[in-house]
């Protein structure tokens, strides 16, 4: 598997290197400059509404990334499905992502990035409170325990490309450090999701739930920051040819 893995990055690096050439115009390249790249950095991370939106994005995963950090007892433990059974986490997982991503494709250019999000969080509010009602009024068992997976996962897709294009936008001259900086972001949450979160909650189905929950409130509220901070200044970020389909 990991063989595989350094073979299909290297065949994925070497068709970018023969077929995406640097789009840069040369007069608009920056040195590379170790002082200038870190007082980008620091300037790109202490931009509220980029902290904000990337903030987001990493609560809004962080939500269902607990599920597949304690797929191991959530699906052996609790739904006593067997070690070859895990299919029935990553299949609706990986189904609602694709379906994310396609209704983002859809959307784009028909709704604002605004506008998307809100759907967005509309449907993820949706799955993650079924979520929470299934686990306190049902008993855990299949399908019914990773239906509500699959919703927000859909969900979070589609409201990953307009966040991310979003923030990008805040720093059209320097896209590139900004999305490194949002991927450190995102994957810094990650790494906290996987020690600290998801070892308190996968006890029961009900506290993963009860996490899920908590995780879209904490990404919905730096959302409505983002709002609050940006206000009006908003509006170049979110224009209705978000081109979300590609992110």
């Amino acid at each position: 598997m990991f063989a595989f893995v350094v073979v299909f990055t290297g065949g994925v690096w070497l068709v970018c290197w023969r077929s995406l050439p640097e789009t840069l115009p040369q007069e608009r390249r920056q040195p590379m400059n170790p002082r200038f790249l870190l007082q980008s950095y620091w300037r790109v991370l202490r931009t509220a509404p980029f902290v904000a939106l990337s903030i987001a994005v990493t609560f809004n995963f962080a939500a269902v990334f607990i599920y597949i950090v304690a797929a191991p007892v959530f699906l052996i433990q609790h739904l006593h499905v067997s070690e070859t059974g895990f299919l029935w986490l990553f299949g609706p997982s990986t189904s609602g992502i694709v379906t994310g991503a396609w209704l983002s494709g859809r959307l784009a250019g028909r709704l604002s990035r605004r506008q998307t999000v809100w759907w967005a969080y509309g449907i993820m509010i949706f799955a993650a409170a079924a979520n929470v009602i299934l686990n306190v009024v049902a008993p855990p068992g299949l399908p019914w325990s990773v239906a509500p997976i699959f919703v927000y996962f859909a969900g979070s897709a589609l409201a990953m490309p307009s966040l991310t294009l979003m923030a990008l936008d805040l720093f059209p001259d320097q896209r590139g450090l900004a999305a490194s900086c949002q991927s450190f972001v995102q994957t810094s949450g990650n790494a906290i999701a996987t020690a600290v979160v998801a070892p308190l909650v996968w006890a029961s189905t009900q506290t993963l739930a009860a996490g899920m929950a908590v995780m879209l409130a904490v990404g919905l509220g730096a959302f409505l920051v983002y709002l609050a901070v940006a206000g009006s200044g908003a509006g170049h970020a979110e224009g209705i040819d978000n081109s979300s389909g590609g992110s």
